[in-house]
């Protein structure tokens, strides 16, 4: 039978839980905001930059603007995930939807590169079959995205540079409010013809245009890197912001369930305190009798 002691030091580490998880809680939503606003902040340097290339594709010489055949061989995969546990089914949810692109997009074992950014999605996607190469960790903070992001831009040169590389996708996780989240793909590159067009097609808002004076291949090559850093701060930011939405969820659950726990002990421990203040009644009346009894004796 569990002693008053017992019960009381389970209610004290009950409740140091429920304070932990409250901090996490609370940690989790910080970051979350501090996820989307850097989101938001590149929406501004997004439209700047489109519209820099916007100025480079009406100037393109015509030999860049021909049709073009289609990428083929190898795939350069970057698959974000989490450092951390306490997230849920975060990371096995973008393991196995990432798993089942690349088989898609690259069925032969050998024509797929792929980066995990998060050890613990590393452990995922190594337990569903899928061989790496590269792994990095996910930033903690937002200060640590662009460490993170840089160091994915020096592994997706080597691929272009040592593996001759023409393709790379994106698999990440980006939140669709409150703690909802799924998984998403993009397509870094090539640049889609498509969206090319659509950048190139779009009005000057101004009634003059900037000229070109430098090489247009290599404003080209420059916005292509500013493109790739952008998309994969971005799709960072998402990552990171779903993450904690995962983990704020669990922290949810988590809440609640120490908070049902925590009843039960008061509740077991009030019933034992009760009892033994009982039995001490008990006793001492008990006492009380015995004692008359030998006096009226007497």
């Amino acid at each position: 039978m569990d002693t008053l002691q017992d019960l009381r030091r389970r209610l004290q580490t009950a409740e140091q839980l429920r304070s932990v998880v409250r901090t996490m809680r609370a940690m989790a939503a910080v970051t979350i905001r501090q996820a989307r606003q850097a989101t938001e902040a590149l929406a501004g340097y997004n439209e700047t930059a489109e519209l820099g290339l916007h100025v480079l594709l009406v100037n393109a010489p015509e030999e860049r603007t021909a049709p073009r055949e289609e990428a083929t061989g190898t795939l350069g995969a970057v698959v974000l995930g989490s450092d951390q546990g306490l997230v849920g089914r975060f990371n096995q949810l973008i393991a196995t939807y990432a798993v089942a692109e690349v088989r898609r997009l690259a069925p032969a074992p050998d024509d797929r590169l792929v980066m995990a950014v998060g050890l613990r999605l590393a452990a995922r996607l190594e337990d569903a079959g899928q061989r790496l190469d590269h792994v990095i960790s996910m930033p903690g903070s937002v200060a640590g995205i662009t460490h993170a992001v840089r160091e994915m831009l020096v592994r997706i040169r080597a691929w272009q540079v040592g593996r001759g590389v023409q393709r790379v996708a994106l698999f990440y996780s980006a939140t669709e409010g409150g703690a909802a989240y799924s998984q998403r793909t993009q397509h870094l590159l090539p640049l889609s013809p498509i969206w090319l067009q659509g950048i190139r097609d779009r009005p000057w808002v101004s009634s003059s245009r900037p000229i070109i004076t430098m090489s247009w291949d290599r404003l080209f090559s420059a916005y292509v890197r500013q493109y790739l850093f952008a998309s994969l701060h971005r799709a960072v930011a998402e990552s990171m912001a779903s993450e904690n939405a995962s983990r704020l969820a669990a922290m949810d659950v988590a809440e609640s369930n120490i908070e049902e726990r925590i009843g039960a002990l008061r509740t077991r421990y009030h019933y034992v305190r009760q009892s033994s203040i009982t039995e001490q009644i008990l006793d001492v009346v008990t006492g009380y009798e015995a004692l008359r009894e030998d006096s009226d004796s007497l």
